[in-house]
């Protein structure tokens, strides 16, 4: 059972590469709480301290108001942009499945003139309904649901800013939650500060677009990654053209 007097023990790593524990101790009339390494044990450090280093660096990971300003702009963009796509395909397969409704009536008035048998008739009506089918199951994969880009914009931005207050006011597996997200491989502290090779997509994604320094949707292979409000969780819609075409998933 973890310890709420130590939420960082879970996520701080040693550069000796163990893991950090904490413990009260006694001493000068009262008792002390401090964070060491379960692996080398070089050096307490007190709770208080441990702790603000690693409010600094949530702080330091925060983006600056221009940064923001750009993150919301380059998502919005691409969101729109995977809209439109969708839209496109719907329309595609709506135009499609017309044509094959139209072909089906075809059918039946030859079949009533008599240029098909009833055979004929069978296996081509069939043949047709096959097509429908598979257009309408690719129809229903285009599914966007209610989805409001830019209250979820402005929740991934007021985390990443806010995330040492959040910290503050998480309870202990709000915490530990919170610091996995962020950081999913742990985080090092080096006894001066805290340091990270890995942070979550969405500081990745920022970091890539204030490079960039432009309005320009994030090159290919970056996917825009987003918390949702509530439980940290990303819902995902998936975009899926006709077989033939392939598909694409749009994930925030």
């Amino acid at each position: 059972m973890l310890n709420p007097d130590f939420p960082l023990r879970v996520t701080a790593l040693c550069t000796c590469g163990g893991k950090f524990t904490g413990s009260w101790s006694r001493g000068h009339g009262g008792r002390y709480a401090y964070y060491h390494c379960a692996k080398c044990n070089v050096k307490s450090v007190k709770k208080q301290v441990f702790e603000e280093k690693f409010m600094e660096l949530l702080q330091q990971l925060a983006p600056k108001a221009e940064e923001g300003s750009l993150f919301k702009a380059s998502v919005t963009d691409y969101w729109s942009q995977k809209i439109q796509e969708i839209n496109t395909d719907a329309s595609t397969i709506d135009k499609n499945i017309q044509k094959l409704e139209e072909e089906k009536i075809n059918v039946i008035g030859l079949a009533k003139q008599g240029a098909f048998d009833a055979e004929t008739t069978k296996e081509e009506l069939n043949r047709i309904r096959e097509k429908i089918t598979l257009l309408k199951l690719d129809r229903n994969e285009l599914k966007i649901e209610k989805f409001d880009i830019e209250y979820s914009l402005n929740f991934c931005i007021y985390g990443m800013t806010n995330a040492h207050k959040l910290w503050h006011a998480f309870n202990l597996n709000q915490k530990i939650k919170f610091q996995a997200m962020i950081f999913p491989e742990g985080v090092l502290y080096d006894y001066s500060t805290f340091g990270t090779t890995k942070v979550s997509s969405i500081y990745e994604l920022k970091e890539a677009i204030s490079a960039e320094n432009s309005n320009m949707v994030p090159g290919e292979g970056i996917e825009p990654s987003c918390l949702a409000a509530g439980d940290f969780k990303s819902p995902t819609y998936t975009s899926s053209v006709t077989r033939a075409s392939g598909s694409h998933e749009l994930i925030f």
